[in-house]
């Protein structure tokens, strides 16, 4: 689902040092782009995760991609969800642990389908800076028995 609808559209990072880039255009197609230390970076993270070099058929809703034999052969860095390198989020094992256990509850305590009002295929509303749904997203919760 983070993979999908990231909780933050783009990650922010300050050059720590001069680094030079490769030409966009490509080898020998034009400038290298030089970053100088200070300069302030966005990176798409929600452009990376539905960039179909590395994940094809991007909207298909697909945990098999996260397996370790599948995950070992994606590049590095194309999973951004909790950052990555030495700078990751420190609470990434502690959030996934409470996201497990509230979900493994739900799921063993209720049947949960979409109410008439959600929209489906969801649709991102652009004017936040965080990725939340166009409309609402109705569930309907039954208790199991």
């Amino acid at each position: 689902t983070l993979r999908k609808y990231p909780l933050l559209p783009f990650l922010t990072k300050v050059c720590t040092k001069p680094f030079k880039l490769p030409s966009p255009l490509g080898k020998g197609k034009g400038p290298d782009v030089m970053i100088e230390r200070g300069t302030f970076i966005a990176i798409s993270n929600y452009g990376i995760h539905h960039g179909p070099k590395y994940y094809p058929d991007q909207e298909h809703f697909d945990p098999d991609r996260f397996k370790e034999e599948n995950r070992n052969s994606r590049l590095k860095c194309t999973y951004l969800a909790f950052e990555d390198g030495p700078r990751t989020c420190l609470e990434k094992r502690f959030g996934i642990m409470q996201v497990k256990i509230a979900l493994a509850y739900l799921i063993h305590n209720f049947d949960i389908r979409f109410n008439k009002k959600t929209k489906v295929p969801l649709e991102i509303n652009p004017q936040y800076f965080v990725l939340k749904a166009k409309d609402n997203i109705w569930l309907n919760y039954y208790k199991s028995e």
